[in-house]
């Protein structure tokens, strides 16, 4: 490889990796919006996939999110302990429970949500200055 195209594809691979460190802040920042600093990060994201696909177990929040199920069990217990989201019962098996958001949960979401674009941006020049 030419010392051109090196310095190219370095170049490059900063500028993504500058891109994805600005999106974890900005998602970070959103989450906190979200959550508040008593919750985790990640309830979040199960906030997101549940406002996105809508009442479903407990189970399948954990595949679509890709964490753990005792992991999203524990977040939901504490989403459902602020009254964010709720559980209601499966009309075609009762021992299943589904999982949803409330109306509290679904505003604060949003707020979140709105609040991510209204975030400070840096410049190009200023991101090239930073080093990971």
């Amino acid at each position: 490889m030419s010392q051109k195209r090196v310095l190219l594809v370095a170049r490059v691979g900063g500028g993504l990796q500058a891109l994805l460190a600005g999106a974890r802040a900005v998602t970070a920042a959103a989450a906190a919006d979200f959550a508040g600093s008593s919750l985790q990060p990640a309830t979040f994201h199960i906030a997101r996939w549940l406002d996105a696909h809508g009442p479903a177990r407990s189970n399948d929040v954990a595949l679509g999110v890709g964490m753990d199920k005792s992991a999203v069990s524990r977040l939901l217990k504490e989403l459902e302990t602020r009254r964010l989201v709720q559980r209601g019962d499966d009309d075609t098996d009762k021992r299943a429970k589904f999982v949803s958001l409330t109306a509290m949960g679904r505003k604060r979401l949003q707020r979140a949500l709105a609040g991510k674009g209204q975030r400070p941006r840096r410049t190009p020049r200023q991101l090239r200055r930073r080093r990971f």
